[in-house]
């Protein structure tokens, strides 16, 4: 188990140092049995320089090379993007569904996507964005992000702005652009630069979930802040979908009941993006329910998402204890849903105990740090002033617990 007392362990716990990550990663589905494309995800700082209220290029000379929608850019998180109805010239995802799951959200949603592409021949790039309250992005390029957690600037507006940075060359660069809170116009560079696509790679990974997984407010960045990012650069996952959702689980349906419980959201949300692997992640917005009643419905999620058309291999994430005690009611919950995953050959991970149990119901030994995720002694530095959701360095510890859980399965 994690000491945090130590602050060398700590600090490396926070970072998710590029150290965690490895290029001998055991998976749960072959097909994303691969290292990282991107690299080793290394931290390289890179400034943005914040144009607001301006949505013409402040590159001297600069030139168009991309724009949203585009045959140029691959864009990631979701499907079929669509004007935005604040600003038509810039576009961005729009696809969890309320009410009930029965019709598509009135309300903008460009919150957890993002665009790659390469570019050659420029010293400069900006993208054109439409910002709303709490926006926030991260650029990684050649597979080194800008930083650990989410970036954002005083200086951006609501309204249209304009982001630039300055790249380490003039050399052929893969960039991944992604967002929160921001649709996507143009995307401009020096004159003579070009662009062309960087497709996405490997498995389609949805994460269908509550504001745990979706991410919360006590870490930066909103949706983009989720440990699922961190997580899913370890494991090589180039095309992400965030479908979580708080306030929703495998039973509840948010304030008011606005949105759908799982198994609804599985036909809704999940089956267009025809996924590769659905992670089925926490239920703690349940934890009042029965534990019948929750493995029940938990029963019937993963049976629809089993019986989706791109037939993904599906895999369950009970919840942590915010509390760190681990007692009831998540020890009789997590007894129930392992005997249902185990009926359905779905693996279960654990956080109450830090347990990882194959299809069979095997118990599986993690690859790193064991024992349960929140204790009393961490819960402090992981765990936010809400009581609830997860810090930035929470996020992170996510992230490695996570992958450390995944990769223990055959």
């Amino acid at each position: 188990m994690i000491d945090v007392l130590n602050p060398i362990r700590v600090a490396l716990v926070a970072a998710l140092s590029a150290a965690l990550l490895t290029c001998n990663i055991p998976s749960a589905n072959a097909a994303a049995a691969r290292c990282a494309a991107q690299g080793l995800g290394t931290t390289s700082p890179l400034s943005a320089v914040v144009t607001a209220n301006a949505d013409a290029t402040t590159i001297p000379g600069g030139v168009t090379i991309a724009s949203a929608p585009s045959n140029k850019i691959s864009a990631l998180g979701g499907a079929a993007l669509a004007p935005d109805g604040a600003d038509a010239e810039t576009y961005m995802f729009n696809w969890k569904y309320p009410p009930h799951g029965q019709g598509p959200t009135s309300s903008p949603n460009p919150r957890g996507w993002g665009v790659q592409l390469k570019v050659a021949g420029t010293a400069n790039i900006e993208f054109q964005v439409y910002a709303r309250g709490n926006a926030a992005w991260t650029i990684t390029v050649d597979g080194h992000p800008s930083s650990d957690v989410p970036q954002t600037d005083s200086a951006l507006a609501e309204g249209t702005n304009l982001i630039r940075f300055t790249l380490p060359n003039t050399g052929e660069h893969a960039i991944r652009f992604q967002m929160n809170n921001l649709s996507l116009g143009k995307i401009f560079a020096d004159p003579g630069s070009n662009a062309e696509p960087w497709p996405a790679t490997g498995p389609r990974v949805f994460f269908l979930g509550d504001s745990l997984t979706q991410g919360g407010p006590q870490s930066t960045g909103g949706e983009l802040g989720s440990w699922i990012w961190k997580f899913s650069g370890q494991c090589g996952f180039d095309d992400v979908w965030d479908g979580g959702i708080g306030g929703t689980g495998s039973i509840a349906t948010g304030t008011d009941g606005l949105w759908a419980d799982y198994a609804t959201r599985v036909a809704t949300d999940v089956a267009p993006a025809e996924p590769d692997i659905v992670f089925i992640t926490s239920y703690y917005g349940d934890r009042n329910s029965s534990p019948a009643d929750i493995a029940a419905a938990f029963t019937r999620a993963i049976e629809e998402a089993q019986a989706l058309p791109s037939r993904p291999s599906v895999i369950v994430t009970g919840t942590y204890d915010p509390l760190g005690v681990n007692n009831a009611p998540y020890r009789d919950i997590d007894a129930a849903l392992l005997a249902a995953c185990t009926a359905l050959g779905v693996p279960y991970i654990e956080p109450r105990t830090g347990n990882v149990y194959d299809g069979s119901g095997k118990l599986l030994i993690p690859a790193g740090d064991g024992g349960p995720w929140i204790t009393p002694e961490n819960r402090e530095m992981f765990i936010g002033a809400d009581g609830v959701h997860q810090t930035d360095a929470g996020q992170a510890y996510m992230a490695y617990r996570m992958y450390n859980s995944y990769r223990a399965l055959p």
